[in-house]
């Protein structure tokens, strides 16, 4: 697991903790529901000691009113969320998928 600072650009700095075992950022096709991964994604927005954490396929498109029902989030920081999971690799609304 990897702490990151993301800094979108909207005026906010967001504490993300993100990992997986056995992968590194981008895709891997899952083969055999033993091999099936899951990554965590945990936003620590209480002071950098807690948060809200989402569990999710890697290999599956996050959309946007997922990672906010799951999360817990307004719009804008559902958005700066999914860019940072775009930028590391995840199919997202953010990473060219349409």
């Amino acid at each position: 697991m990897r702490r990151h600072r993301w800094e979108p650009g909207n005026g906010t700095s967001y504490d993300l903790l993100l990992g997986w075992e056995g992968r590194p950022l981008g895709k891997v096709k899952v083969t055999g529901k033993a091999d099936k991964m899951v990554a965590v994604l945990c936003w620590m927005r209480n002071g950098g000691s807690g948060g809200t954490c989402i569990a999710f396929n890697p290999d599956s498109y996050l959309a946007d009113s997922y990672l906010s029902e799951k999360l817990d989030t307004n719009e804008a920081d559902t958005r700066a969320i999914s860019q940072f999971l775009g930028w590391a690799g995840f199919d997202t609304q953010w990473s060219g998928h349409s």
